[in-house]
Order: structure tokens, then C-alpha cells, then sequence
């Protein structure tokens, strides 16, 4: 899928892939690709890496696409748990994976 991204990003990255109802914020591939990009980035130096499962706990925003878009980037697979369906806050659920 990065590859299909980044041909779409490259293709169309002056047209709008994602805007919000009432177009409150609009992103051109361009400029998703860009915060993906960053992210990704952040996961990695994370040490979130291909085969790793990334649970994202966001209200159903931009930024939900995003982290999405993200994960599979690097190789991981992103399950989404919307924030309004989760009873109890997670916190401290991230460990390092040990180095071998």
C-alpha cells in the first residue's frame, strides 16, 4: 500500500484527499502525505516495525486517518478503537520489544 500511496501523492498531490464535514480542514495528497510521512517517523522511532499491531484510541478525525495511513507505512497493521466506545483510558499498554 505505501507504494500505491506514494504513486497517488505523486500523481494527484495538488488535489484534496481528505476534508472534514463542512470542510473545516481539506489536505491535498500533498500535504496528507507529508504528515504521514512525519508520523511514520514517529512510529519508527518508536520502534513500531513491520508485523507489529498499532491500536489507535482517537476520535474518528482526521488524525485517526493519519496514525492509519502511518502504521501501514512502516509495515504494521492498525486496529482502530474509536475513543467514545472505550470504557476505560489506556495507559502505560506500550512496552518496548526487547532487543535481541
Amino acid at each position: 500500500m505505501p507504494e500505491a500511496f506514494q504513486r497517488t501523492m505523486t500523481r494527484y498531490g495538488d488535489r484534496v484527499a481528505l476534508r472534514t464535514y463542512g470542510d473545516a480542514l481539506r489536505l491535498t495528497w500533498a500535504e496528507l502525505g507529508h504528515r504521514v510521512r512525519r508520523v511514520a517517523a514517529g512510529l519508527t522511532a518508536l520502534g513500531v516495525w513491520h508485523g507489529d499491531m498499532v491500536s489507535i484510541v482517537l476520535p474518528n478525525t482526521p488524525d485517526c486517518d493519519i496514525v492509519d495511513f502511518a502504521a501501514v507505512h512502516v509495515g504494521a497493521s492498525a486496529v482502530r478503537r474509536l475513543q467514545q466506545f472505550v470504557r476505560t483510558p489506556v495507559r502505560g499498554s506500550w512496552s518496548p520489544r526487547p532487543q535481541s
